[in-house]
This record gives C-alpha cells, structure tokens and sequence, in this order.
C-alpha cells in the first residue's frame, strides 16, 4: 500500500471513528441507538465523499500527465486542463 493509499485510509477512518460516540449494545434504548446510528451515517457520508474527492483527485492527476506526455511528443507547450 503506498502512502497516498495509506493517508486516505487514516482519514476516512478518523471520520468513521469521529462520529462512533457510544457502543451499540443490547441494553441500548431505542431513541439513544437511533441517535448513534443517524451520527455513524453522517460519518459514513463524510467518509464516502472524502473517497470520492480522492478518486477525483487521482483522475485529474492521470488526465494532467497523460496530457502532458501528449503535448511534449507534440512538441508543443504543456497546459493543465481547464475545468
């Protein structure tokens, strides 16, 4: 696992792991487990669009570089694409 890999793992983990405020247990009252389970989806929302930022990010890395290895055999100047 590399390192970008590994960070984005430690920081959708801390977002799960943020939004846990008590264990689920049998004994658990219902408008508490409620409220544990709406806090755990936030994080897992959060966690989700921190994976998709990520994916994001990577294509935008491999769509600049593949441009680039195009625009230097070209010949030409290389430019960042414009979104």
């Amino acid at each position: 696992m590399g390192t970008t890999a590994e960070s984005l793992y430690e920081r959708v983990d801390e977002l799960i792991q943020s939004h846990k405020r008590e264990p689920l247990l049998s004994t658990t009252g219902t408008r508490a487990a409620i409220g544990e389970l709406m806090s755990r989806i936030v994080g897992l929302e959060e966690a989700i669009h921190e994976i998709a930022l990520e994916i994001q990010r990577r294509e935008d890395s491999e769509e600049g570089l593949s441009a680039d290895a195009g625009s230097a055999t070209a010949g030409r100047l290389s430019t960042s694409p414009i979104k």
